[in-house]
């Protein structure tokens, strides 16, 4: 179905709530980021890919953790969970923050800017995922129209030369390289690890799996699609300089004959609105696992949380480089660890609900 009733969303909805989600932070930080480059980084996300569509077809088949964990593994997991909801959505204020003043509007004060981004995605923290369905519903095709827009404006400016060398010469398909840049990949994707939570109100959630596989290859396509055109238009040495390799693209990418004068002011509009959407789509997350343990009114806290850590960073190499250490040793490995504790848990609730059966009989 299309739609859905009784504050559940539709399978397109959990799509699209996904694809939104993911598609901003992943074009402004991924490119470049764990040697995510050249034929090696391309090849690494299509095998990111196809390992995230076997892990998403065993969180459909977990279903919603409190059908298969007790109390104090949720407790846990609750506590995990928010840890990763509050660096993340940290990291992508402080990005919000950053890109503002520097490329949109001059002269912007960051701490303001990022108190009315908390402010509007805390505004609707606690409302149904269903209101959130609409709204990905609604703005997720004409935010994916835009991003396919660019890429084609784009082309013009790529030479396929570059594809093939870089600064030291011609990119080799090793595979040490390919597993490197697939494995960042795959902690980019660690958010995918709250699809649990989201379960209980999909519509029959047991054929989840489809939606969110197509979601995810959607995520890759346009990664990779990407990753391609930024090299074909800048070339390796460049694309590992500039801290935002897709925004260089959006300033050379118009329509013809300049028909709209910064023309990418559009497409910056649609990065920032993924990235709001992805901040609010934490936040409801957190107060989704607050609620779970009665705590309803933190759910303002952990705004002012991940503001104050936006602003005021982190100890030693600074938020961006330690969050990208974190996902990678620390919250994607704990999502694997999460995602076979509640396995384990479900089947030995399986198991014992056996027993009694045959007990019974």
């Amino acid at each position: 179905m299309r739609y859905a009733e009784n504050n559940q969303i539709s399978h397109r909805q959990l799509r699209r709530q996904l694809v939104l989600g993911m598609i901003s932070p992943f074009l402004l930080c991924a490119v470049g980021w764990e040697q995510l480059l050249g034929a090696c980084g391309v090849t690494g996300i299509l095998f990111a890919a196809a390992l995230l569509t076997a892990y998403a077809l065993l969180l459909v088949r977990l279903g919603p953790p409190e059908l298969c964990a007790g109390k104090f593994l949720r407790f846990l997991l609750g506590l995990f969970y928010l840890a990763y909801i509050l660096f993340t959505g940290a990291f992508l204020l402080s990005l919000l923050m950053d890109i503002v003043p520097r490329y949109l509007i001059t002269g912007t004060n960051p701490l303001l800017l990022g108190v009315l981004s908390a402010a509007v995605c805390g505004l609707g923290m606690h409302k149904g995922l269903q209101k959130r369905g609409r709204m990905a519903e609604v703005s997720g095709g004409i935010v994916l129209g835009g991003i396919l827009l660019l890429y084609l404006l784009s082309v013009s400016q790529g030479q396929v030369g570059r594809l093939y060398t870089t600064a030291d010469g011609e990119i080799p398909l090793a595979a040490p390289v390919v597993f490197k840049a697939g494995y960042g990949m795959l902690a980019a994707f660690s958010g995918l690890g709250l699809l649990p939570l989201t379960l209980s109100r999909v519509e029959n959630p047991k054929k989840a799996a489809k939606p969110v596989i197509s979601g995810i290859w959607i995520l890759a396509g346009l990664l990779a699609a990407g990753l391609i055109l930024l090299q074909a238009a800048f070339g390796d040495a460049r694309v590992r300089s500039e801290p935002y390799p897709i925004l260089p693209l959006m300033a050379g990418a118009n329509l013809p004959g300049d028909i709209l004068g910064r023309f990418d002011v559009i497409w910056m509009g649609f990065l920032l609105y993924g990235l709001l959407f992805s901040i609010g789509s934490l936040l409801y997350y957190g107060t989704h696992i607050l609620a779970d343990a009665h705590l309803e009114g933190g759910r303002w806290l952990l705004a002012a949380l991940m503001l104050l850590i936006a602003w005021q960073g982190l100890p030693g190499a600074g938020l961006p480089t330690v969050y990208r250490h974190l996902l990678r040793k620390i919250f994607f490995p704990g999502f694997l660890l999460a995602t076979a504790l509640l396995w384990l848990c479900k089947k030995r609730r399986l198991q014992k609900k056996k027993g009694e059966r045959s007990e019974q009989v």
